[in-house]
């Protein structure tokens, strides 16, 4: 299955991860334990679904945006 499991500050919560874009990631089974991760979901009936899963050290590293 392409599920999720990530502890925050909050707790634990479980991600439906199949149609996750990725970032810094080849397949969500790249992500591995221990792994600090930004998640942009939807939740719906209770159920969370991860639209994007993206490497913490990967977007660190990102240009910033260009100014407007």
């Amino acid at each position: 299955s392409k599920q999720l499991v990530v502890r925050s500050q909050d707790g634990e919560k479980t991600f439906n991860a199949a149609k996750a874009t990725l970032s810094g990631y080849q397949t969500i089974a790249d992500v591995k334990a221990g792994d600090k991760v930004a998640i942009l979901y939807d939740e719906k009936d209770g159920k969370l679904t991860a639209k994007l899963v993206a490497n913490h050290a990967t977007m660190m590293k990102a240009p910033p945006p260009p100014a407007k």
